[in-house]
């Protein structure tokens, strides 16, 4: 109900002092121009930087049960090639057929909690994942092993 009578207000004023309520319109508006103009800028160079880092962080995965056990067949590696040190990452795991998209073997929201300094790489094996819903089983060993990345703490986030 209130904001009816500063309607009422606004419009009075508007047509009594046309030319000052101009200049206070366009002020209002230039205003809220660079307002929101600052508000995306902000945003953009917040979202490169996020881009940035997502693309500093580099995952390979393998199934190699010589520098592995069959226990822990996926032979997975992790390199911060960011300027500040990752606490904990997070990844998806996925095997494939040659030629198919569909992957056999998934697992998601995998957890290292490794410290891993700039320019350092870290090294683990880990456990093959489930079978994806509906996938036939297939030995995992002739597969082409994905492990992509979720999400990453570094020692300051954005």
């Amino acid at each position: 109900m209130v904001w009816v009578v500063g309607i009422g207000i606004a419009l009075f004023l508007l047509f009594t002092f046309p030319k000052q309520m101009g200049v206070v319109i366009l002020l209002l508006v230039v205003g809220a121009c660079l307002l929101f103009g600052g508000l995306y800028i902000a945003e953009q160079q917040r979202d490169a930087e996020y881009r940035k880092r997502e693309e500093s962080i580099t995952l390979s995965a393998s199934f190699d049960v010589v520098r592995c056990s069959t226990e822990f067949p996926i032979f997975i590696s992790i390199r911060n090639g960011y300027t500040e040190t990752i606490q904990a990452l997070t990844f998806d795991l996925e095997g494939y057929r040659e030629g198919f998209s569909s992957p056999i073997y998934r697992g998601v929201a995998y957890k290292s909690d490794r410290i891993i300094a700039p320019g350092e790489t870290h090294t683990a094996c880990w456990t093959q994942p489930p079978l994806d819903y509906g996938a036939q089983e297939i030995p995992p060993a002739g597969l082409i092993w994905r492990a992509s990345y979720s999400y990453a703490t570094f020692e300051s986030q954005p």
